[in-house]
């Protein structure tokens, strides 16, 4: 009866752990995404005990673990200091001090969950050390974040909703402020599991890797897992702000970098921004979302293809004239099949643009946990830097959200169902050719020394050529003009669809609309940014 027991013990422990443990299996088609196994990289809410330093002072990690009262208690303290807008005693750390409040509500919400009976003590010391490390903050005058450690966990507040949005900081041991270093933006990929107080962190071979490469890398938390498009997209972008403001960085050498989920990221934004970096390295990408998705593109509805086509690589590729690409594909990975990247690689090398491939023959999906594919994505980093301005641009894109590529930048679409695509060119004798393809307006700024100030300006759009004045920098060009009684017409803050409406503060009129006239009234006021007692703003 014992060994019963026992072995039944053993049983119903071996299937918990399990649970816990292995990736759960690839997305079923028609799914968003199909998840990645992130590597076993620590997940500690203060700074972790990494090799690199120690723990700031204030910050007991080792201790013995407090009782849920007593954490509880701290936690309360805290929140009424914070209320109370007694601490943080320096603003530039409010955002911090805010995701670790959030931090302990999380812990403390799992920690009262009945059924969350495994490694309790575990997370009752982190939840201390999360609270400990949220007494440093509030306390400190100056960065709270610039502590010795090569590792930092920073946060800012997002603008579309007021959240705090962590991100983390992994700096080079030999890291001074009196050079400029490579920044890799690492996404991440999909894992159901992770949240705010389980991040997706680097694993220690690719902190020493980073190290030894002399690359500061910056790590999203991405919304969750947002495909790293959308509000994730905004987050990724804040976030290589963020590094370059607060960090020794080489303006000329910021590069995208991601694995499985996060390599489709890469793609989207750096295509969505190719101006932006220097360069993008993706790992097990995919790059088609019809054949992600198993869609027919041609038998969808104009309305619904176009949200696709929107973040869709495989049609944004014209937009990579000036974005070198580097990427790294396992030959057995049955998750994201080699035919998105062997597909992208040769539609870039038909246009005759910087791409190099690596296919590892005995690797699978996975290969983000090993080190040579590692090496290899970072010390391309480190060896490369952004391409001198060209006097061509191309750019496609479906939404005047993303609309610009270095020079040229669209403003409207004639038909917002279809791709916008413009290529321009700056000849010489001030000539300006431009070909456009569902294009009603645009406008051109190409550095001023590409054009002789003494000279009218020819564009010739489509072929059809008209001869502008010198009136500076600025060509614009529209099909048709605008109706001067026009107040409502898509921006690129304004230009839907409903999915990027969530990125910006917008208001919501409780009001209900009677009468063409009113209602006019009414949106015009809603555009212009207005909100009456009746609106909430979120």
């Amino acid at each position: 009866m014992r060994f019963r027991f026992l072995l039944a013990f053993c049983l119903l422990f071996s299937c918990v752990a399990f649970a816990q443990g292995p990736p759960l299996p690839p997305s079923a088609p028609g799914s968003a995404s199909a998840p990645s196994i992130p590597p076993p990289a620590p997940t500690f809410s203060a700074p972790p005990p990494v090799p690199v330093g120690k723990p700031p002072a204030g910050v007991h990690s080792w201790r013995p673990a407090p009782t849920l009262d007593e954490l509880r208690a701290h936690l309360e303290q805290l929140e009424k200091q914070y209320n109370a807008l007694e601490i943080p005693k320096d603003l530039q750390n409010l955002a911090l001090l805010r995701f670790k409040l959030e931090q302990g509500r999380l812990y403390l919400a799992q920690l009262e969950n009945r059924n969350a009976f495994l490694w309790r003590e575990d997370m009752q010391r982190r939840f201390a050390a999360a609270l400990d490390w949220a007494d440093v903050i509030g306390q400190t005058q100056g960065d709270a974040s610039m502590t010795p450690l090569s590792f930092h966990e920073r946060a800012y507040i997002a603008p579309a909703d007021g959240s705090a949005q962590p991100y983390w900081i992994y700096l080079p041991q030999d890291y001074s402020s009196r050079r400029r270093y490579p920044l890799a933006v690492f996404l991440h990929g999909y894992d159901p599991a992770i949240n705010k107080i389980e991040p997706w962190l680097l694993s220690e071979e690719m902190q020493k890797i980073a190290s030894r490469r002399g690359v500061i890398v910056a790590v999203p938390y991405g919304r969750r897992n947002s495909d790293f498009i959308h509000i994730g997209e905004d987050d990724t972008l804040r976030v290589a702000d963020e590094a370059q403001a607060r960090y020794s960085v080489d303006p000329q050498r910021v590069f995208l970098m991601g694995v499985s989920m996060g390599g489709y990221g890469v793609y989207a934004v750096g295509l969505h921004h190719p101006g932006r970096f220097a360069g993008a390295s993706a790992l097990c990408g995919r790059t088609d979302t019809y054949l992600w998705l198993r869609l027919d593109r041609d038998a969808l509805p104009a309305w619904k293809r176009i949200l696709y086509d929107a973040d869709d690589p495989q049609l944004l590729r014209r937009n990579a004239l000036d974005l070198p690409f580097q990427i790294q594909h396992g030959a057995r990975d049955n998750i994201v099949p080699t035919q998105h990247s062997r597909r992208m690689v040769a539609d870039l090398k038909l246009l005759n643009y910087n791409v190099r491939y690596t296919e590892y023959t005995n690797l699978d999906h996975f290969i983000y946990f090993e080190e040579t594919v590692l090496d290899n994505a970072l010390s391309w980093v480190a060896q490369n830097r952004a391409l001198p301005p060209s006097r061509r641009v191309a750019y496609t894109t479906g939404s005047l959200r993303d609309n610009h590529s270095r020079w040229a930048a669209i403003n409207a679409f004639e038909d917002y169902t279809r791709l916008a695509t413009i290529t321009a060119e700056v000849k010489s004798r001030n000539l300006v050719e431009v070909q456009i393809e569902n294009v009603a307006a645009f406008t051109l700024t190409p550095p001023a020394e590409w054009l002789d100030a003494k000279l009218p300006i020819t564009l010739k759009v489509n072929g059809v050529a008209g001869v502008l004045p010198h009136g500076g920098t600025s060509l614009q060009w529209r099909k048709n003009p605008a109706p001067e009684t026009e107040t409502l017409r898509k921006t690129p803050t304004r230009s839907g669809p409903i999915k990027n409406v969530i990125a910006i503060r917008f208001c919501w009129s409780m009001e209900l609309w009677a009468g063409r006239k009113t209602k006019r009234r009414r949106a015009a006021s809603l555009t212009s940014g207005n909100c009456t007692p009746t609106a909430f703003r979120r």
